[in-house]
């Protein structure tokens, strides 16, 4: 009859044992085969971390410090090891990679515009009169006309008043349109894109290809001119 000796478990840090149990062929979640180590403890091992070697041995990936020696003087007591596994903890945090300068200059241009102005013009005229009248006369009004009586004493017989003549003060307005030029004040905007590093670096092909009179209404609109 053929001797089968029990296959050889070699773990990490120098330790070693063989196996009690077959090594399954297809492993179930929760199974566990028993190793019997060098020192004589006999622990049950999850079948999932024993892993068939190419020279026919197993290897753990345990040592050790990873072998409770609670029951060292006590050989052929069976142990449980806990396996553990490490956890991935992911975080994100904010990184600045480039920025943008905006750069605000005032640009002037001469506008013409046309403001209506009023004026007021007086007309004056000399209306000779010269006949005779009883005294001074009020200063009276006929529509937009002022008339102011213009008398004098005539040397006669007797004294007597005469009126020479009147004079006629008619007022008119008129409208004229006035032009001057005037000088208007407008902010343009100069855009800059920086790198992760603070370096100047060009604009998009997007933006550089646009139209330039494109690119000074989106500059308008920056400031919120129309």
């Amino acid at each position: 009859m053929r001797d089968r000796r029990p296959a050889t478990v070699i773990g990490k840090d120098g330790l070693t044992g063989v196996l009690l149990d077959p090594a399954p062929r297809r492993v179930k979640g929760g199974e566990m085969i028993r190793v019997q180590l060098d020192d004589g403890r006999v622990v049950s091992l999850p079948a999932e971390i024993v892993v068939a070697g190419s020279d026919g041995t197993y290897l753990i990936p345990l040592g050790p410090a990873d072998v409770e020696a609670t029951s060292a003087d006590r050989p052929g007591q069976e142990e449980v090891i806990p396996v553990l596994a490490e956890e991935l903890s992911v975080d994100k945090k904010p990184v600045q990679t480039g920025g943008v300068r905006v750069n605000r200059r005032v640009v002037e241009h001469d506008e013409t515009i046309e403001v209506p102005l009023v004026k007021e013009h007086v007309d004056v005229r000399r209306v000779l009169i010269d006949r005779e009248v009883a005294g001074p006369l009020p200063v009276r009004r006929d529509g937009g006309t002022t008339i102011i009586p213009i008398v004098e004493e005539v040397l006669v017989v007797q004294k007597r008043y005469q009126l020479k003549e009147e004079v006629h003060v008619t007022r008119s307005i008129r409208k004229e349109v006035h032009r001057e030029q005037v000088t208007l004040k407008r902010q343009e905007a100069a855009i800059e894109e920086f790198d992760a590093d603070g370096r100047t670096k060009p604009l998009s092909t997007v933006d550089a290809g646009r139209d330039p009179t494109s690119a000074t209404r989106r500059r308008r609109s920056i400031l919120g001119d129309n």
